[in-house]
Order: structure tokens, then sequence, then C-alpha cells
């Protein structure tokens, strides 16, 4: 039960940077780049669905 709990919190915790932290978000975009952005958020997004 608990790693359900962790993986949802995960999932909406990726889902959810933009409303929490969008100058951070912004700053990241500007520093990385668009795609290694969303490839990053994908694979942490994969990998809080393989937990739930």
């Amino acid at each position: 039960m608990t790693i359900l709990i962790l993986g949802v919190l995960l999932f909406l915790g990726m889902h959810s940077i933009r409303i929490v932290a969008d100058d951070w978000r912004g700053a990241q975009l500007a520093r990385h780049g668009d795609v290694v952005d969303d490839r990053a958020r994908a694979i942490i997004v994969r990998r809080a669905w393989y937990v739930v």
C-alpha cells in the first residue's frame, strides 16, 4: 500500500510541477531545452505508472 501511495504521489507530482514551481520549470527548460525535459518527465512518469 505504501508503494502504491508513493507511485501516485510521484505521478501527480510530475504533472503538477507547472502549478507549484512554474519559475523553476521555466529555468530548467531554458537551461536544458524542451527535449531533455520531455524525456526526463516521460521516464519518471513511466516509472510511477510501473510502481502503481
